[in-house]
């Protein structure tokens, strides 16, 4: 669960220094598709990774604009929270279906 509050502080903290400014939209939704972006080393690389990539990416990037907007409107320490409640319940459910098996 550190690599949330580490992500967080990589990809959501810097936004404090554009939040007045005229680039925070472009910088906000560089920042989304640059977490996304990271999420593809969650799979198994190979010549078919860059064919998928637009689909693996795309709720990794959902999931920054979400986690965007909770920091923009609530502050990083709700971001890190929910980003350490998501990657928790998929690590318990990965769990659960490993045990099952």
């Amino acid at each position: 669960l550190l690599a949330p509050l580490i992500e967080e502080f990589i990809f959501r903290g810097p936004l404090i220094f554009f939040k007045r400014s005229s680039f925070f939209p472009i910088a906000f939704y560089l920042s989304c598709l640059l977490f996304g972006l990271v999420h593809l080393s969650n799979f198994e690389e190979g010549a078919s990774l860059l064919w998928w990539a637009p689909l693996l990416v795309a709720p990794q990037a959902l999931m920054g604009v979400f986690l965007g907007f909770l920091r923009a409107k609530l502050g990083l320490g709700y971001a890190i929270l929910m980003h350490m409640s998501h990657n928790g319940i998929l690590f318990l459910l990965i769990s659960l279906i490993e045990l099952v098996e």
